[in-house]
């Protein structure tokens, strides 16, 4: 995913709370281009929770009490420097309660998943307690219902491995995607990375995929089949080495490949989420890079790609808007698939983003698409639809100028 702090040196200090979690409901004079001045979507409620440094939400996740779950890491809160941070809210967003994992040196998760005892598995990233030093490990944490360690195991060697994503198998184990440059094919390289535990964290097997670029995975996916399907990135097999390919892998149940597929032109391409659609065919969402050509540029389209089961493309949309625009998660609803990410917004100039939310149907016909934002910068980075299709949203926000960032949540009907 591209550096979200793009031009964010010019700012001033956000207001500083001592102890505990800074929660805000938002009353915002939100943006809405379109024409008639009205959303395809209401907001049941939003809300920041952070303190004077940096604080972001990098997942959310429906729970079957009606609310949710988030995770990402705090700068303001914990042991020092980053340290994750999970938060469950009820289903009116109040805060149930919140707790941060890590020691002094640099934590980070992607993913946190339920499971079935009600308690809650962690993947993440740690330097705190990883075998190279500064280097990073992957880091999985299992916590009960009220966010409790119950344990804690690392992966990893004497380079950085970091997850990504996380499920779990048919056995009750989970798999976790990401990378390693420990383990990779080449010499300082760095590869995509499996790792298939049993329900108590013990490796049972792992698998690098990968050749002499840098390839990662970032999201997987288990099938009706109970096949796997992992998209991320890839240099090793792009079509032109200086830039990565979109990059789409399917594997059996042992973790074998059956196939795997690059999607890409002369530029950056990357997915960041796919998910299986009715038909059994795979829908995908990430972003691509305008003209690299260009020095300098940071300049990318959002776009979804739906293949068929064996990977080959169907159909896509780009969103060839003026502005920086990307797509970060995608869901299904009843009628399509609602996909969300940023747009950068027009009053503040570069670095600053909007929240951008896209309705398409399942032929991929966008249905509307609308921008929702403050005065400066809100940009979501996953999606999570609950059983009666209330989206619930988390990223970041500024509250005022400023180069720190808040957690930000949202909860929104269709």
């Amino acid at each position: 995913m591209r550096n979200k702090f793009r031009i964010l040196l010019i700012f001033l200090i956000v207001v500083v709370l001592a102890g505990g979690t800074y929660t805000v409901i938002l009353q915002l004079n939100s943006k809405n281009y379109n024409q008639n001045n009205t959303f395809h979507f209401t907001i049941d409620w939003e809300k920041t929770f952070g303190g004077n440094q940096q604080d972001q939400g990098w997942f959310v996740s429906s729970t079957s009490d009606g609310g949710c779950i988030l995770t990402g890491y705090t700068e303001s809160y914990g042991k020092g420097n980053k340290d994750i941070w999970v938060i469950k809210v009820d289903e009116n967003g109040d805060e149930q309660w919140n707790e941060t994992y890590g020691l002094e040196g640099e934590e980070t998760a992607k993913i946190i998943k339920q499971t079935p005892d009600s308690g809650y598995m962690i993947a993440g990233t740690s330097a705190s307690f990883s075998n190279g030093g500064y280097n990073k490990d992957i880091w999985l944490i299992k916590v009960d219902g009220n966010g409790d360690e119950q344990w804690n195991k690392t992966y990893g060697g004497l380079r950085t491995e970091e997850a990504n994503s996380i499920l779990s198998t048919s056995d009750n184990g989970y798999l976790i995607v990401g990378s390693t440059s420990s383990f990779g094919s080449y010499k300082y390289d760095t590869d995509l990375w499996l790792i298939k535990v049993n329900q108590t964290g013990e490796e049972q097997w792992n698998y690098t995929i990968g050749g002499k670029g840098y390839d990662e995975g970032r999201s997987i996916f288990r099938t009706y089949k109970d096949d796997y399907i992992i998209a991320g990135k890839t240099y090793s097999y792009a079509i032109n080495e200086e830039y990565s390919d979109a990059w789409l892998i399917k594997l059996d149940g042992n973790g074998d490949e059956i196939w795997n597929k690059t999607f890409g032109s002369i530029y950056n391409e990357l997915f960041n989420q796919v998910i299986q659609t009715e038909d059994s065919g795979f829908l995908c969402v990430g972003h691509m890079q305008k003209d690299a050509t260009i020095e300098g540029n940071d300049s990318w389209s959002g776009f979804i790609i739906k293949t068929d089961e064996n990977g080959t493309k169907e159909w896509d949309q780009i969103l060839s808007e003026e502005r920086d625009t990307g797509i970060s998660s995608v869901d299904k609803v009843e009628d399509g698939y609602v996909a969300v990410g940023y747009i950068a917004a027009l009053e503040m100039g570069s670095g600053y983003d909007d929240l951008l939310i896209e309705k398409i149907d399942f032929n991929g016909k966008k249905l509307w698409m609308e921008i929702y934002g403050d005065e400066y910068c809100d940009s979501s980075i996953w999606l999570s639809i609950s059983k009666e299709e209330y989206c619930f949203i988390t990223g970041y926000k500024n509250l005022e100028v400023s180069s720190n960032f808040d957690l930000w949540l949202l909860k929104i009907k269709l």
